[in-house]
């Protein structure tokens, strides 16, 4: 049964870290590649983190940083450090990075975008702890809607909390496009609702997924994917990115 006291939280976009942009085609590595582009994940990965960190700071603890318990911080307000230590997973120890989101196997020769860290400059962002966010949201149900970027945010995420527990996959349509995986222990599920466009769409596409013709967008309808299952769900993250070309 989900919680009538549902949280929404809108977060705004921040500067992407200074990746090196050298790629090569002939490199065949096995790599650690993060997936997908680096300016899209970088920006995910940010958005993802100051999500997760405010649900975390939303229960308490015994082990909060002085940092973070004391004042206020802004956690968008910051730079990007270098982070010796690397990232938190690689496609070596996280299933849920696709072979086409592996940088490194696809070509990528050089590792130094995966070495770099957000520092908001009030405070200290402390490591992403798993068994604590598992822990407040048992018996919690997500549900994130949006697009391929928010995709990859619900693989980052995946990622991070299958450190403490291998999520089951207990739902996928016939496209993988909607999809739900189920933390047993705790008792959490984690939804990936398909609405690129959030409002009602027609898309005309042939059996390649090839485009056959324009999008028809109904700005004045919301997409009954979403609306007719979102108050099912404890806790809604709804995409807001936007694509540039």
């Amino acid at each position: 049964m989900a919680s009538t006291s549902r949280r929404w939280w809108w977060w705004p976009w921040a500067t992407p870290p200074p990746f090196s942009s050298s790629a090569s085609r002939h490199h065949k590595g096995e790599g650690w590649g993060l997936g997908g582009p680096a300016l899209v994940k970088a920006v995910g990965w940010l958005l993802l983190a100051g999500l997760l960190f405010r649900v975390l700071c939303s229960f308490p603890s015994s082990t909060s940083s002085p940092e973070i318990s004391e004042g206020k911080c802004n956690l968008f307000d910051g730079e990007w450090i270098p982070n010796p230590s690397g990232p938190a997973y690689t496609n070596k120890t996280c299933r849920f990075i696709d072979g086409h989101q592996n940088c490194m196997l696809n070509g990528r020769p050089d590792m130094s975008y995966l070495h770099w860290r957000w520092k908001p400059y009030e405070c200290e962002l402390p490591q992403f702890d798993e068994v604590r966010f598992l822990s407040a949201m048992r018996n919690k149900s997500w549900g994130l809607i949006g697009d391929s970027i928010l995709r990859n945010q619900v693989q980052s995420l995946l990622c991070l909390l299958s450190k403490a527990e291998e999520p089951i996959e207990v739902y996928h349509d016939k496209e993988y496009r909607n999809r739900r995986w189920h933390f047993q222990s705790y008792n959490f599920t984690v939804s990936l609702v398909w609405s690129p466009f959030l409002t009602k769409s027609e898309v005309f596409e042939n059996e390649n997924g090839q485009s056959t013709s324009e999008i028809q967008l109904h700005l004045d309808i919301l997409d009954p994917i979403w609306t007719s299952q979102y108050e099912t769900f404890d806790y809604v993250v709804i995409a807001g990115a936007f694509y540039s070309y």
